[in-house]
């Protein structure tokens, strides 16, 4: 064995009670190590994501400036709890980025045996954690009402406002018949549609990442279209009805009158078509038309819940959704009649014929 072998053993023995300064490797540099092994592993938002996490909560903290040899169960779970505490409205979506950034870490310092990190007790860790005082996740709107939604087709179809985003307009009506995440609908392309077998395909989309640096920091913020969805199941074809196959002939005589050559449907003459943009135009027609602003998902969840209310069984909502897990799709996306007496009530008398 080597200097480094037998110092890792007799620490984690405890014959050896202080390790020379020295060789006390921050939690922080093992963090910095870890982050740029997972710049080139997976999605530019996911990293994104992971260092928006340590901007927030890690950065800053004493807990970063602790040597990884002297973090243990209690330094871990009494660091989450702190941060449980103070800001008083982390979901539980939210306590597991944080979990798992230091146990990610934790794991990579152990796995390499850097600053002699010992191995943790995560059952311990996750004994302890305060999740009494973790919030419930927030309350979730799953539909558009149905007359919110009637006066936001007439505006597009009929009253046709807001000309100069007409592509985007038409394509957000079409939403309501496709369920598509906002940049799966930014990437859709005409080579995607298929009116003749009456169905699209959606394999890409849109995703916004921060461009990096050989060492990790960021750069510009950007857009770009991938040739792959959001998980390898969400590559899906979904049949075209009427509805849809109407507004996708609408959409092309447009872009016919208006002279447009770009294979993308929400473009209105601009180089590139943006999930923003399109998010930014469903704001603006919602105020022309005087309802209440509601976003692209929540068009995505009218489409779930409305299958599911006419009697589409959740499996194939699940798959038009592009959902991995149908428990995605069930906690998620499809409302919940729980508190709806008259709904049930009918369901019962409908479903109970005698």
């Amino acid at each position: 064995m080597d200097k480094d072998e037998w110092l890792a053993i007799g620490y984690d023995k405890g014959i050896i009670d202080e390790l020379p300064e020295t060789e006390h490797v921050e939690f922080g540099e093992v963090y910095r190590d870890w982050f740029m092994t997972k710049i080139n592993r997976i999605r530019p938002q996911s990293v994104d994501r992971i260092e928006a996490v340590w901007r927030k909560y890690y950065r800053g903290s004493d807990f970063v400036k602790t040597p990884v040899h002297a973090v243990d169960e209690e330094k871990i779970y009494k660091f989450i709890n702190g941060i449980i505490l103070h800001y008083g409205d982390i979901t539980r979506k939210e306590y597991l980025r944080i979990y798992q950034i230091v146990n990610n870490v934790m794991l990579y310092a152990s796995d390499l045996n850097i600053g002699h990190a010992r191995l943790v007790n995560w059952g311990v860790v996750k004994r302890y954690i305060a999740v009494d005082n973790i919030v419930a996740g927030k309350h979730k709107e799953f539909c558009v009402p149905e007359k919110d939604k009637k006066t936001f087709f007439h505006a597009v179809l009929i009253d046709r406002l807001h000309p100069d985003k007409r592509s985007a307009g038409l394509c957000l009506c079409l939403n309501f018949y496709l369920g598509l995440r906002i940049g799966e609908l930014a990437s859709l392309q005409w080579d995607d549609v298929h009116l003749d077998e009456r169905y699209v395909y959606v394999h890409s989309t849109q995703t916004r990442a921060y461009k990096r640096n050989d060492s990790g920091e960021r750069l510009e913020n950007e857009y770009f279209v991938q040739d792959t969805t959001k998980t390898a199941h969400s590559m899906r074809r979904i049949p075209l009805i009427r509805e849809s196959v109407y507004i996708l002939t609408q959409l092309r005589k447009w872009h016919d009158r208006m002279g447009y050559t770009s294979p993308y449907l929400a473009y209105d003459g601009v180089d590139v078509v943006l999930c923003h943009s399109i998010e930014r135009t469903l704001y603006r027609l919602c105020d022309l038309c005087g309802i209440p602003r509601f976003n692209t998902h929540k068009i995505r969840k009218t489409f779930a819940s409305e299958l599911h209310r006419n009697g589409v069984p959740t499996k194939m909502i699940s798959e038009l959704m592009g959902h991995t897990d149908i428990r995605t799709t069930e906690q998620n996306y499809i409302i919940s009649y729980s508190d709806t007496m008259q709904y049930v009530r009918q369901a019962m008398q409908a479903g109970m014929k005698i």
